[in-house]
């Protein structure tokens, strides 16, 4: 069973900021099934795969914005 408190924990963990929006009321998580260890691994597998796409993502778009410059100085230069 998923629990938000231990996602949170996972995610500031790995140095990642969470942002939650609470729909149910916090006293209802107390009757959920306790978070396992294997949980926990696949949240925070989960994570990381997340993390490797977000900074593969990030360093595409550094690319783009290092040739742009590039280009935008020669036509400067033109």
């Amino acid at each position: 069973m998923f629990n938000l408190h231990h996602a949170a924990r996972a995610c500031a963990a790995l140095g990642l900021v969470a942002t939650v929006a609470l729909v149910a009321p916090v006293g209802a998580q107390t009757s959920a099934a306790p978070v396992t260890t294997a949980d926990l691994a696949k949240l925070q597998d989960s994570i990381q795969a997340m993390r490797v796409l977000y900074e593969e993502r990030i360093n595409s778009l550094e690319q783009k914005i290092n040739t742009l410059q590039q280009q935008n100085a020669q036509l400067a230069r033109q």
